[in-house]
């Protein structure tokens, strides 16, 4: 029996969530006190028990320049002993049902895995957004930026003197006034609300990352949300352009040490560079017809 989500139902839905997807207590209870709602999920009950469960979680979408409303399907599980009953199948035509009678553009979701493209394709689900990840080693930036400056000195990270980029740790308030200036919010793809924005951070700091604004050229505000991971930096988001990525680099050495930066859907490289590197991400099915090129995506819950 397919219902709404209940209070009660909560306890069962954690340990459904444990058993499948390993997160903390500490994020569970966050999830299910500041995102979780009743009527954007779906549960099925078999003999009075949770056996399989989708959040439907409302974002925010600008298309053809205008700013629209879709739902990502988040978290989609089955308890192990009843899989192969078609019970997700029911879940997932239940919730393309209710987006559409609410008046969502698009339903969108992201594959756990490559084989599961196939799964949801059955449903009218399409690859729809691509995902670019770039690392680049020390020496890969030295040398990059060194054939940038045409110099005989050469660029070495490690030698940097004053720069003038200096990046200072904020909260949700102060990423929200540079992200909801920022090119990839005015880009056409998926964009937080305040709200969301503020959860993310809150999690960011929580798993032992940082945000950061600064100045960029022609007193453009910036930001960055960085984690450091086994020597490899995380640039989760930054809005730092091509013109700045210098100074950027040279700002990020002064706070961390490091062997590689990795960058997640970055725009300060060009689309040649970035090419390569675009990959299958997320896919979506349009429940009013509306098609956007190569829309953004980033910083939805995973």
């Amino acid at each position: 029996m397919i219902s709404y989500g209940k209070y009660e139902y909560i306890p069962a839905l954690k340990i459904m969530w444990h058993k499948i997807f390993g997160d903390s207590e500490s994020y569970l209870n966050s999830f299910f006190g500041k995102v979780y709602k009743d009527e954007n999920t779906l549960v099925d009950i078999e003999n009075g028990n949770v056996v399989s469960v989708l959040f439907m979680i409302p974002y925010k979408f600008i298309a053809n320049g205008k700013e629209t409303k879709i739902v990502y399907l988040y978290a989609l599980a089955t308890d192990p002993a009843y899989r192969g009953r078609k019970i997700m199948a029911k879940l997932i035509q239940k919730s393309l049902d209710l987006s559409a009678k609410r008046g969502y553009a698009l339903s969108v979701l992201i594959p756990a895995d490559d084989s599961l493209f196939e799964y949801y394709r059955q449903f009218g689900f399409e690859e729809y957004f691509e995902r670019v990840l770039i690392t680049k080693t020390i020496a890969d930036i030295d040398k990059e930026q060194t054939n940038k400056e045409q110099t005989n000195k050469g660029f070495k990270i490690q030698e940097i003197g004053n720069t003038s980029m200096k990046l200072v740790k904020a909260d949700a308030e102060q990423i929200w006034a540079a992200y909801s200036h920022s090119e990839i919010f005015a880009s056409e793809g998926i964009i937080l609300s305040k709200e969301q924005n503020e959860y993310y951070i809150e999690e960011l700091k929580s798993e032992g990352g940082q945000a950061y604004v600064f100045k960029m050229s022609g007193d453009k505000d910036g930001y960055a949300l960085l984690q450091l991971r086994d020597n490899n930096l995380l640039v989760l988001e930054t809005n730092v352009d091509a013109n700045n990525l210098k100074l950027f680099y040279e700002a990020l050495y002064r706070l961390y040490k490091f062997e590689a930066v990795t960058f997640y859907q970055p725009i300060c490289f060009d689309e040649a560079e970035i090419k390569p590197y675009k990959k299958s991400f997320a896919m979506a099915k349009s429940l009013n017809g509306i098609n956007v090129k190569d829309p953004f995506i980033n910083r939805v819950l995973m």
